[in-house]
C-alpha cells in the first residue's frame, strides 16, 4: 500500500500512520501514551515535514514520548514557546500542568466616577487578582505600613490622581470625613499649594476663595508664556 506525503510517494509507514492518526480530533493524554509507536522515526517525520512545529504527531511525539517541554520543542524548531503552545492546543494535543510557568499579570486602572476616580494598580497571578489605590501605596512608602493601617490617605490637593509624595498625608478617619463634610473644612494656600484644612484652623472671617485665585494667577502665567 502507499500513500501521498508531502508530494512524495511512501510506504504506510510508522511515520504516516502517527501522521493519519493524530490528525483526528482532540485526543486524551491515554490516547497518546498508549499509541502503538513502534518503529516511528521522528527524524522521518521531520524529514517529510515542512514545518515540524505545526505537525500534531511530531508534537505528540516530542512531548509525550521524549519527553520536551514546549519551550525545548520550540527551540529545536526555531520558533518560539508561544507558537508550539499555540499549535499543541489548535491541533489537539493535551499537555500537562507546568509547574514552572505561571500566568502573571501587572497593571493600572482608573476609571471616572465616585470613589473608583482614584487610580488603582493591580497584579494577577494564576488567576487571583489583588489590588491597591496608588496613594495608599505611596502613603506605606513614604509613612510605613503601621502609619498606614486602619487610616485614610488624605489628598491634600483635593485631586484624587494627584499622587505625589507632598500631595498625600495619613489621616484617621473620622478627620478625614469631617474634613470633607459640608462647612467643616475650607480651601487655602500652604506652601503655594492649595490645601483643604479644617475650619477652625483657619481665618473664617477671610470669604475670599484663595484655591481660585490662585488658579487664576496659573491661568494668567501660562497666557503670558
Amino acid at each position: 500500500m502507499s500513500l501521498s506525503f508531502d508530494n512524495d510517494t511512501v510506504s504506510d509507514s510508522s511515520t504516516v500512520r502517527a501522521k493519519r492518526f493524530f490528525e483526528g480530533d482532540s485526543l486524551t493524554v491515554d490516547d497518546v501514551e498508549s499509541y502503538e509507536w513502534g518503529d516511528f522515526s521522528i527524524r522521518d517525520a521531520e524529514r517529510r515535514a515542512t514545518h515540524p512545529h505545526r505537525e500534531p504527531h511530531i508534537l505528540a511525539y516530542s512531548y509525550w514520548v521524549m519527553g520536551l517541554s514546549q519551550t525545548e520543542i520550540a527551540r529545536r524548531y526555531g520558533v518560539s514557546q508561544q507558537v508550539v503552545s499555540y499549535q499543541m492546543e489548535t491541533k489537539g494535543i493535551p499537555t500537562i500542568e507546568d509547574p514552572s510557568h505561571h500566568r502573571a499579570s501587572i497593571g493600572y486602572t482608573q476609571n471616572a466616577g465616585g470613589d473608583s476616580n482614584h487610580a488603582k494598580a493591580f497584579s494577577a497571578y494564576d488567576g487571583e487578582t489583588e489590588s491597591v489605590y496608588i496613594h495608599r501605596l505611596l502613603a506605606v512608602a513614604k509613612y510605613g505600613f503601621d502609619a498606614v493601617e486602619g487610616k485614610v490617605v488624605h489628598h491634600t490637593t483635593g485631586h484624587p490622581l494627584d499622587n505625589r509624595p507632598e500631595a498625600i498625608e495619613v489621616m484617621e478617619r473620622d478627620d478625614h470625613a469631617r474634613l470633607h463634610g459640608d462647612g467643616g473644612s475650607r480651601w487655602v494656600i500652604e506652601d503655594g499649594k492649595p490645601r483643604l484644612r479644617f475650619s477652625d484652623d483657619v481665618n473664617t472671617d477671610d470669604t475670599s476663595d484663595p484655591v481660585e485665585d490662585w488658579w487664576g494667577e496659573r491661568d494668567t502665567d501660562d497666557a503670558e508664556e
